[in-house]
């Protein structure tokens, strides 16, 4: 089934579903478009249970006791192998089934959460891009002309260096070896890169006139 061409709710699947749209309106403090992907992913999966029971010709209308797990990692495996959705899409949507189902538990009288033993797709490994020399330049171009010293001093490092996001966060001003020949220098763990640029850019955003 595909997700454009499901059909409608039925009459109490219709009423979960108001309900917990006002319980995401009323109560929780989301934006409208939170709200809107909420619904619209916990729609999707009452459409598609009703096509599954139909296809087994196990008709009954959807409530919140009628889910149990194994039919959540079906789901999980419909979209993946039938929509080809990505690991990260089919997450969204798990988190947004979670998200209700642990209100359901709240508010309902329902024992166990489905859900809980439901697990996420690992996440996608995803090759590096690296930035063309017209697009550094462009980068480089647009920090210095809006950018604040320290906007221009995280973006050089990052170009000098070689360092990831997450390395930077972590550096500290003991880590860096300020030389006035070499430029500065960064721990062998980090890489080592030895940059006039860096060393100049270094000092101003540490308050060193030199």
């Amino acid at each position: 089934m595909k997700r454009e061409a499901q059909s409608t709710l039925s009459v109490k699947g219709q009423q979960a579903l108001d309900q917990y749209a006002f319980a995401l309106k009323q109560v929780e403090d989301l934006s409208m478009v939170t709200v809107r992907n909420y619904l619209s992913d916990l729609r999707q999966f009452m459409a598609w249970c009703k096509w599954s029971w139909h296809e087994k010709q196990d008709e009954h209308p959807f409530t919140p006791q009628a889910i149990a797990p194994p039919l959540l990692i079906r789901y999980r495996t419909y979209l993946q192998t039938m929509l080809w959705l990505k690991p990260s899409s089919i997450n969204r949507v798990l988190m947004s089934l979670k998200r209700y189902f642990a209100w359901v538990v709240r508010e309902q009288p329902i024992q166990d959460d489905p859900t809980s033993t439901v697990k996420f797709l690992p996440k996608e490994a995803t090759t590096p891009q690296r930035l063309s020399n017209d697009e550094e330049d462009a980068l480089v171009a647009a920090i210095n002309a809006r950018g604040t010293l320290r906007d221009q001093t995280i973006i050089t490092l990052l170009l000098h260096t070689g360092l990831r996001a997450e390395e930077l966060c972590s550096l500290t001003c003991k880590q860096v070896h300020v030389g006035k020949r070499n430029g500065a220098t960064l721990p062998c763990s980090l890489f080592v890169a030895r940059s006039k640029t860096c060393s100049k850019m270094w000092r101003k955003s540490h308050g060193h006139s030199r």
